[in-house]
């Protein structure tokens, strides 16, 4: 079922030239830019309609955090067990003892900040407004569609193949494709580990949802949201599911991720040396609505910049998605028709990041 691993975009990030960036819109440049040029109010481009601005109603209950120490060994049930129930319940844990090294998350949270503190000039040369690039710079979501603007720069880029991309990422700060490098291997391999988990707890095959996902995708992407004038009239991002399979997330210690659950914004506070898992839209299909892709979004401040890495892992983009034949009986038929992930993400990306509507226009109508 699996084809590509990667979109057919161009391979080089440079795709505009030197006179086609000038004609630019400033709010192109980023809100770092703004920021480091004087920007004391809220441009009116990124002042969201009172109904979908931040209400602080958030909780304070915790997700769920899982100690994966013994995920190879005698308590790997147990394990396996509390992961199922907080994909059922949350859509959202946190790991700890994930087998990503403390140094490896330091060096790759410090070059992603020095990134985002370089000029403008030399971000720009990332900058595309293509979102099928495979390395790019940019701001917002889709900077050209978004009807207001998100408070976030963001850089995202490929992991595959490796060799193939590492020359292509920035090459400043002079270690940040070592660090990159280092970091999208390990936390590949924990994308791998939490899948066979995952599918076990659906009482699948431990190789299931690996094996679905073939010559499977990897994206990471840094988020960089500074400090903002007016937070309680902007996002960082939207409320919005993941399309992917699994999102593996980094976050500083600033925080700002919220999560809904039971219709309330929970608070998603950092714990050192954790990472925050969520599931995707594809694991949602894949698990016949067993296990939910939950809205998520992030909110910011006025006091302190916040930075974040997420690592998308998930199907090849050739790959066919459907809920498992396993899942599916007269009891619980099929809930969503099959699609091929990268029409689903070409759906997704043609437009504004809107919660979970290509995930909606999948879903079989049972009357």
């Amino acid at each position: 079922m699996a084809s590509t691993a990667l979109p057919p975009a161009s391979l080089h990030p440079h795709q505009q030239t030197p006179q086609e960036k000038e004609q630019y819109p400033v709010h192109y440049r980023g809100v770092k830019d703004l920021v480091d040029n004087g920007s004391r109010t809220l441009p009116q481009i990124y002042v969201k309609p009172p109904d979908e601005r931040p209400v602080i109603d958030s909780h304070e209950q915790q997700i769920p955090l899982i100690d994966l120490s013994e995920l190879e060994g005698a308590g790997r049930s147990a394990t396996v067990e509390a992961i199922g129930r907080a994909c059922r319940e949350w859509g959202f844990f946190l790991v700890k003892n994930h087998g990503v090294s403390e140094s490896t998350m330091e060096n790759e949270m410090r070059v992603g900040r020095e990134f985002f503190h370089l000029t403008t000039e030399e971000k720009m040369r990332y900058f595309s407004t293509d979102p099928k690039s495979r390395m790019r710079y940019a701001t917002s979501f889709n900077v050209k569609e978004d009807k207001t603007l998100n408070w976030r720069d963001f850089i995202r880029y490929s992991c595959k193949p490796l060799e193939e991309m590492v020359p292509l990422w920035p090459d400043k700060p002079t270690d940040f494709r070592k660090a990159n490098a280092e970091y999208s291997t390990q936390i590949g391999v924990l994308a791998r580990i939490l899948l066979s988990a995952i599918s076990e707890s659906l009482g699948l095959p431990s190789a299931y949802i690996n094996d679905v996902y073939g010559d499977y995708s990897q994206y990471m992407a840094y988020n960089f949201y500074p400090a903002c004038p007016n937070p309680e009239q902007t996002l960082g991002l939207p409320g919005h599911s993941d399309p992917g399979g699994l999102t593996l997330l980094m976050q500083d210690e600033v925080g700002g991720l919220q999560v809904l659950h039971e219709g309330h914004w929970v608070v998603l506070r950092p714990v050192p040396n954790t990472l925050v898992i969520n599931l995707g839209d594809q694991l949602q299909i894949l698990s016949n609505d067993i296990y939910k892709s939950v809205e998520h979004r992030a909110v910011v401040n006025t006091n302190k910049e916040r930075i974040s890495v997420a690592t998308a892992y998930g199907p090849s983009w050739g790959t066919v998605i459907a809920p498992a034949p396993q899942l599916v009986n007269s009891s619980r038929p099929a809930v969503y028709k099959a699609c091929v992930y990268g029409d689903f993400m070409d759906a997704l990306e043609s437009g504004s990041l809107h919660k979970k509507s290509v995930l909606d226009c999948l879903r079989i109508d049972m009357n």
